[in-house]
């Protein structure tokens, strides 16, 4: 019924769907550029976004009813009075993030609750309390920020399709590490961090695909398919395939434009992408066959074989055997050594075998990035069988490692090793160090006092291991 436009003047705009005639006042609530602008399900909210990083929401209401939780909100009332039945009903906004907001959207819970989050640039994700939010409360917090990410910066985010109805509510967001990760709608615990699409750049719009359900004359129903669309930060568009696991074959992409995709989003029933070009000022509408990457997840293998192949040789090369020698090794060391009886070896290692496997392979990483590595293996399954999983066999920890190691490896050790000191030597000068040169006294300083700390044992571990006793 309504189409919302949004200008860099902080204007908004109500029109009819049909006629895109302005058929309400027009809000003005900043002063600054409007970024996003997303409905709820339900279509009985409208939240924006803006380049002053905050984040405003309205509600639709019914002027006959008595809801003394909310009054009309016509700032700037320009233009003529909307119909006597229908009320936009302005909340508040709240200045949530110190960066560029990256993604606006409105999920449903399980119990159908709506809410509403929002990613930054600044590594924090919001989610805000609509059962609270009122014209005398404003728009308020549902909780604490969540920080997503270390060194990556989230791109975009959607609220996971509930495809099953026992699914645990989970938002997904991307980076620009091409990572997909999914996290606890309620405790915000990451669940699950997969590789995304490798060309393009960083995925910067997620929309979810429909499909009908009931074919019924005059009855059609829609529910969430089992495909995703997006876009990149270039000129790419395409499908990801749900469950999101890292399989490169569950995924498309295509060249839309011929330069930067401005915006994507689906039909209603889930038969067409809508595309935007920036420059060219085209809109394509691509029609939508889902059997292509069916077929494609068939051909590229089961199992374990597809992520094989991401390794460099595949399982022919040098790199996979040295990955299964230190997976046998790993067995080895859990059981002890020195054992001169012998040993009666599962085809698993435990959790805390990751860290080391990870970095015999030449993959460093974080104390937060094991966290959510062990984390993630030992709850895979907790859902469907209640188990906790404390084990990990070597098909598992092949995926767990294309999943979260960079995506151009190679490039991890030079070009990040030299920054890395030149930070060190800066941060020594706030301590009142005006040498160019890092002293160990500084630098040990800095070790088990900044950052992800070491104790004094891990450090003499460290130096044993690179100069001895």
């Amino acid at each position: 019924r309504f189409a919302v436009v949004g200008f860099t003047s902080g204007i908004v705009k109500i029109l009819d769907a049909h006629t895109l005639s302005e058929i309400g006042a027009s809000f003005k609530v900043t002063k600054d550029a409007i970024s996003a602008l997303t409905f709820s399900q339900d279509s009985q909210w409208l939240a924006l976004a803006d380049s002053s990083h905050t984040v405003a929401l309205w509600r639709f209401a019914n002027t006959d009813s008595n809801d003394t939780n909310t009054r009309e909100f016509p700032p700037t009332s320009r233009h003529k009075e909307p119909p006597r039945d229908q009320s936009w009903i302005y909340i508040g906004r709240y200045r949530s993030h110190v960066k560029e907001i990256t993604g606006l959207e409105f999920g449903s819970r399980g119990n159908d609750t709506i809410t509403l989050v929002s990613t930054s640039a600044d590594r924090t994700l919001l989610e805000y309390d609509l059962s609270i939010s009122s014209v005398e409360n404003g728009l308020c917090l549902q909780s604490p920020p969540c920080l997503l990410e270390e060194t990556a910066r989230p791109t975009a985010c959607l609220w996971h399709p509930n495809l099953r109805g026992d699914f645990e509510d989970r938002i997904i967001t991307c980076n620009t590490d091409l990572k997909l990760r999914q996290w606890n709608a309620n405790n915000k615990q990451c669940r699950c961090t997969s590789l995304g699409p490798t060309y393009g750049g960083p995925i910067v719009k997620l929309s979810g695909l429909m499909q009908a359900r009931n074919r019924d004359i005059g009855n059609v129903q829609y529910a969430p398919s089992d495909f995703l669309a997006y876009s990149t930060v270039s000129n790419v568009a395409g499908l990801i395939k749900l469950p999101l696991d890292g399989n490169p074959n569950k995924t498309i992409g295509i060249i839309a434009h011929p330069n930067r995709v401005s915006y994507l989003e689906t039909s209603a029933d889930g038969r067409f992408i809508f595309t935007c070009g920036s420059i060219d000022q085209v809109v394509n509408v691509w029609d939508v066959q889902t059997n292509v990457i069916n077929t494609a997840e068939i051909l590229g293998g089961t199992g374990c074989e597809p992520y094989i192949n991401l390794l460099n040789g595949g399982k022919s090369g040098d790199f996979y055997g040295n990955l299964v020698d230190y997976f046998y090794y790993s067995q080895l060391r859990t059981l002890g050594e020195n054992m001169t009886r012998s040993r009666c070896l599962s085809a698993h290692v435990p959790l805390a075998e990751i860290p080391n496997l990870m970095r015999a392979l030449g993959f460093y990483p974080s104390e937060i990035e094991i966290t959510r590595m062990i984390s993630e293996i030992k709850y895979s399954r907790f859902r469907a069988s209640g188990e906790l999983q404390y084990e990990i066999a070597i098909e598992d920890f092949i995926r767990l490692y294309i999943n979260h190691r960079p995506v151009d490896i190679a490039r991890t050790d030079r070009d990040l090793i030299a920054p890395g000191f030149q930070d060190l030597v800066r941060l020594s000068a706030g301590l009142g160090k005006d040498s160019i040169d890092l002293s160990w006294q500084t630098f040990e300083k800095i070790l088990c006092g900044h950052g992800e700390k070491f104790s004094a044992s891990e450090l003499q571990s460290c130096l044993r291991s690179l100069v001895g006793n």
